[in-house]
């Protein structure tokens, strides 16, 4: 289970807002493909906001 999280523990444990995004389908295996972003502390809003303003650019 802990390979399966492997990219989220590192946010978590510093205590800075992360969201994913899906951005892509793979050309190859027809896989999604997330982004994953992060920001400083106390950012909550304007990551969701740049998440949100992100995601309607990939789509």
């Amino acid at each position: 289970m802990y390979l399966v999280d492997m990219m989220t523990v590192a946010p978590a444990l510093v205590g800075v807002p992360a969201i994913s995004i899906p951005a892509a389908l793979s050309a190859q295996t027809g896989m999604p493909i997330g982004l994953q972003i992060i920001a400083p502390q106390r950012r909550d809003r304007e990551l969701l906001a740049f998440a949100a303003t992100t995601e309607g650019v990939l789509k």
